[in-house]
């Protein structure tokens, strides 16, 4: 037991820290996660010039002034169709990485994400709000593919001695969103009648420029290994990412779990359910993860200015306790993923959870 211990920490040590691995591990996160974030944020601090849109082509379209309580629904079915995006795009992560593998799914998704952003920034030239919120949901479906198979990448080309703090730029990149989202959106940038369009057009970017850098990504091995069963490709590649001739540990690791793989059923959904074994692990993390849906953060970023409003800030302040909020929300997330949390992970979770739910 020792000895494979030391053995393995031997062989942490040998991998080096490639710019073919690192870069792509950075760039991916920002290219398919920092969207995610931005089209939350935007969503928000473009509420009023937005609503105004809403107003205005209902005034053109139907020749008469649109009352507050269809307005209201409206806006309430804006932000809605994002989340409802996901609901239909998270099923789809499972079938997309058993069918492409996990470089060529993020890259499939990218022109949707593309001809979202276009039905967006062109909702103002055809007088649409349905584009609108055609273009939030398919964002929702590219959101959420992305969530899914992203981390699952970038920990699989990433050296194992920093797939934690590699991991962790995932949720730093969405918060990082988040914030520049409310950033551009300021009154000041992009938060205008005339602004929002290219505010919104913004999130093509980043695809544009993975779809630009997608001929260098490295393959992951794990899809070479175990879907396209080319032993020999997967080590030349882990040498190339692991700056090591010496990956003997890691392909004997995979064959390893291949062996297993092959004498374990793969289940289902409902399989897992219905399995005794693993009941408590998934209702610990159903809880943990409900715990944070649970704690209004989500309806704070959706309506930033109208809980704020109803809290008393005076309109005058907002958008700056707006941005320190996220400020605050993108130095949390970034610290929570310092090494040494791992230490405490049980009990400051826990402790979170308790912080959450009582009033």
């Amino acid at each position: 037991m020792e000895a494979s211990q030391t053995e393995e920490r031997a062989f942490h040590k040998k991998q080096k820290v490639t710019f073919y691995a690192l870069f792509p591990a950075i760039l991916c996160p920002l290219c398919l996660l920092f969207p995610y974030g931005y089209s939350i944020g935007t969503i928000s601090s473009a509420a009023l010039p937005l609503q105004d849109f809403y107003r205005q082509t209902y005034l053109e379209r139907y020749n008469a002034t649109i009352d507050e309580a269809t307005l209201d629904l409206l806006w309430a079915l804006t932000p809605t169709f994002y989340p409802l995006g996901g609901v239909f795009g998270a099923p789809s992560v499972p079938w997309l990485v058993r069918k492409f593998g996990r470089k060529k799914s993020l890259l499939l998704v990218q022109p949707i994400c593309i001809v979202a952003t276009l039905l967006l920034s062109l909702s103002e030239v055809i007088k649409s709000f349905e584009t609108l919120m055609i273009g939030r949901f398919l964002l929702g479906i590219v959101g959420a593919i992305g969530t899914g198979i992203t981390p699952m990448y970038i920990s699989e080309i990433s050296a194992s001695h920093i797939r934690g703090i590699i991991g962790s730029l995932c949720s730093v990149s969405i918060v990082f969103g988040i914030l520049m989202g409310n950033v551009l959106g300021l009154k000041q940038v992009l938060g205008t009648a005339s602004g929002w369009p290219y505010l919104l057009a913004i999130s093509a970017i980043p695809s544009v420029i993975f779809i630009l850098y997608s001929p260098w990504l490295p393959a992951s091995p794990r899809v070479l290994y175990f879907d396209m069963r080319k032993p020999e490709e997967t080590e030349k590649v882990l040498k190339r990412l692991r700056g090591t001739d010496d990956v003997e540990l890691e392909i004997k690791s995979f064959e390893e779990e291949a062996k297993q793989s092959s004498q374990n059923k793969v289940m289902s959904i409902l399989e897992v359910v219905k399995t005794r074994r693993v009941r408590w692990q998934m209702i610990s993390v159903m809880v943990l993860m409900s715990s944070f849906q649970l704690s209004a953060i989500n309806g704070i970023q959706f309506y930033f200015d109208q809980v704020f409003i109803t809290a008393g800030i005076p309109p005058d302040l907002i958008d700056y306790v707006k941005l320190g909020v996220l400020v605050a929300e993108l130095l949390v997330t970034a610290l929570s993923n310092i090494s040494y949390r791992d230490i405490f992970a049980r009990g400051l979770d826990e402790g979170f959870f308790f912080w959450l739910v009582t009033p």
